[in-house]
């Protein structure tokens, strides 16, 4: 079984002992052990759905180098009490599909859904592909922003996306 590794957004690693949040992307203060470059938070995905455990499940939760030196780790201690933090105590949310949810202007749209899919199972699955998701994680705001500001963009758009789902579709369920 391989695993994915799937960005989180607005995440935090939570004291279970004391609530204290001792790292978290709102403060920035998280850096990779390695080169310094800012951490990110993961969550694993394995390829066919299932993890054998709960245990597995939160052992794939982890904060990893934004530019991906290969430093990861999945566990911390709170500074306040000394308790470690790992599992399901590193929290965020993985819904990041910023221009097409501004243009459907529903993030559980059936569209903005295939296009997560497709993000997650095959963009995460390269090189390319996990360089590019990094660079939509930065600029896919300022985009998404322009689009609100320009609903006529919204209607061009689209169609564009609704066709790039239709094909990511036809490639996941061939008939």
């Amino acid at each position: 079984m391989s695993v994915t590794q799937i960005q989180m957004q607005e995440w935090k690693a939570i004291c279970p002992k004391c609530s204290h949040i001792q790292y978290s992307e709102k403060d920035n203060n998280t850096f990779c052990g390695n080169c310094n470059a800012p951490a990110i938070m993961t969550y694993g995905k394995p390829s066919n759905g299932r993890w054998t455990s709960d245990e597995a499940r939160r052992s794939w939760r982890q904060l990893q180098c934004s530019k991906g030196c290969g430093w990861d780790c999945n566990s911390v201690k709170c500074s306040k009490c000394g308790t470690t933090i790992k599992g399901d105590y590193f929290q965020g949310s993985t819904k990041w599909c910023f221009v097409a949810t501004a243009c459907f202007e529903d993030e559980d749209h059936p569209t903005v859904e295939t296009l997560r899919y497709f993000r997650d199972t095959t963009l995460s699955a390269s090189h390319l592909g996990r360089k590019f998701i990094a660079f939509y994680y930065v600029n896919g705001p300022k985009i998404a922003n322009f689009v609100n500001r320009l609903p006529f963009l919204k209607q061009m758009i689209k169609p564009i996306l609704n066709l790039m789902a239709k094909q990511i579709e036809k490639k996941k369920n061939p008939s």
